[in-house]
């Protein structure tokens, strides 16, 4: 009985274990998510950037 219940404790601390690295493993993917999108912003806000500077470097030179 006792070995029942030690085999039992053991595969819940298993299970309990795999959850918490599934766990870790979407959080991990979520951050790296949040990480893009983060720098897809940036990357259109650099590029709206760069195109008001050429616009203006045209301007300077009077071929628009």
């Amino acid at each position: 009985m006792i070995k029942l219940l030690d085999d039992l404790s053991r595969v819940k601390l298993k299970l309990k274990q795999f959850l918490i690295t599934v766990v870790d493993v979407l959080d991990v993917l979520l951050v790296f998510n949040l990480k893009l999108v983060e720098v897809n912003k940036l990357e259109v806000f650099a590029h709206l950037i760069l195109v008001f500077d050429l616009a203006l470097s045209l301007q300077d030179l009077n071929l628009v």
